[in-house]
């Protein structure tokens, strides 16, 4: 182990450094004990501009170990995984305090990611403000929790956002979020109380959109007549498990010229008279057709779409 270790030690910085970057890290904060040259080396603030802590159930003590040890100005992305128990109702991971010490330790944040989080009694404000990503999935976040979206100092660079399954989302979120007109990126999968009578207006502000996820919900026509006519940017379209696509609904987005992928996974309600009006996508690339089409009519879809279109679900020859 000692011969292993002085090879190790003569390595030059840059290479110990890539070598450690294969590391998980749970793996880096146990290599960090190993002895102080290595402690050293792993405190570089490059192996900490990404740190994904997915894998790991943190409570609130863990985090603030973390954030103390390990993450520095240089952090662009974090990404955690909380241990909020929804039948007892226990915070967990974050706090206001722990959200506060982020937005100042780490000025640089890009990208804030948590997963299975309470945030209830936690103030939005704390957020790291120059975030550019906010997910908060399958989560518990307060209604109108984002309410200071109406003004310019709070999340100012805000352009993507991903609410999915936090399922107290409601059409008061989303009315918030339509304050923002530089959006990018919404995902809004599994929130089903938020409804087309907030998506309407939403849709014609966010006229920067190039991504929108609203599986599971529950539309009318008119909210793609709306796509159609206010998101020309829009490329990447998932619609799984909707309620309320048509076959006039389909005419809309077969207007769409913009799409590149277009997900309708387990949707009912389109047919095979219907597919026709995606004849037009000129650049799609990858679309999951609705249940029940015909493999004749995935074979026709086929031909007239790009040659470079992949078209799910296959159908076994």
């Amino acid at each position: 182990m000692s011969s292993l270790d002085g090879v190790f030690n003569v390595l030059p910085d840059n290479l110990k450094l890539s070598i450690f970057r294969c590391l998980t890290m749970a793996d880096l904060c146990t290599a960090r004990r190993v002895c102080r040259t290595w402690r050293c080396v792993i405190a570089d603030n490059t192996l900490w501009k990404h740190v994904d802590l997915l894998k790991y159930k943190l409570d609130l003590r863990l985090m603030w170990k973390i954030i103390r040890t390990h993450l520095s100005p240089t952090l662009l992305i974090l990404k955690l995984k909380g241990s909020w128990n929804p039948s007892r109702m226990k915070r967990g991971t974050v706090s206001d305090k722990m959200l506060h010490e982020l937005q100042t330790l780490c000025p640089a944040m890009e990208e804030l990611c948590l997963i299975e989080v309470n945030l209830s009694g936690i103030s939005a404000s704390n957020l790291p403000n120059n975030i550019h990503r906010l997910s908060l999935l399958h989560s518990l976040v307060p209604q109108a929790w984002l309410a200071g979206l109406d003004q310019d100092h709070f999340l100012p660079r805000l352009t993507s956002i991903n609410l999915a399954y936090s399922t107290k989302t409601s059409n008061r979120d989303i009315t918030d979020l339509s304050r923002r007109a530089g959006m990018e990126e919404v995902c809004l999968d599994g929130c089903y109380r938020v409804t087309s009578q907030s998506l309407h207006p939403a849709l014609k502000t966010w006229t920067k959109l190039t991504k929108l996820s609203l599986a599971g919900l529950r539309l009318d026509t008119l909210v793609f007549h709306t796509m159609c006519r206010h998101m020309p940017c829009l490329k990447d379209l998932c619609l799984d498990d909707v309620v309320g696509l048509t076959g006039e609904g389909l005419s809309c987005i077969g207007e769409m010229k913009s799409l590149v992928s277009l997900t309708m996974k387990r949707v009912k309600g389109i047919t095979d008279e219907d597919v026709p009006h995606l004849y037009g996508l000129d650049i799609l690339r990858h679309i999951f057709l609705p249940d029940g089409i015909s493999r004749e009519v995935s074979t026709t879809l086929k031909h007239r779409l790009p040659n470079e279109c992949q078209i799910l679900p296959h159908f076994d020859v």
